[in-house]
């Protein structure tokens, strides 16, 4: 381990950023059940501090967050070079609308999030970069 995060991940880590800490750790805890390596953070300064220095297959993000949004962490990471995928979330469908104004290239999911769904997703999202040696 390095700063807290391993180097090497043997299953996909997946970054959650939830400005209401009983959503993000309930899926978290969830996630975690299901074999994933997951953190939890509620802003997206710490965000970016975890892209940072950790291996982040995914990171799903609420869009709607106090100071610094969903959509302002997904393109200053990507600025910074980030390669993790990005899964945009948000319970408000005018928030959606604005991902998919802004072009947003990866998924977008409303809130609430049927956990059982997201695993399936994030499983065969895996399975598909292992595969193809690609981001799925």
């Amino acid at each position: 381990m390095r700063n807290g995060c391993n180097l090497y991940i043997p299953r996909s880590c997946i970054l959650i950023v939830d400005d209401c800490p009983e959503q993000g750790e309930g899926l978290g805890e969830f996630l975690g059940r299901r074999g994933f390596e997951v953190r939890t953070t509620t802003n997206a300064f710490a965000a970016l501090s975890i892209l940072k220095r950790c291996i982040v297959s995914i990171a799903l993000v609420d869009i709607n967050m106090p100071n610094f949004d969903g959509l302002e962490l997904y393109k200053t990471a990507h600025l910074l070079g980030c390669k993790s995928r990005f899964i945009l979330m948000s319970g408000h469908q005018s928030e959606v609308a604005r991902a998919n104004l802004a072009r947003f290239q990866d998924l977008v999911i409303d809130k609430p999030i049927n956990p059982y769904r997201l695993s399936d997703y994030l499983v065969s999202c895996e399975s598909r970069s292992r595969a193809h040696t690609t981001a799925c």
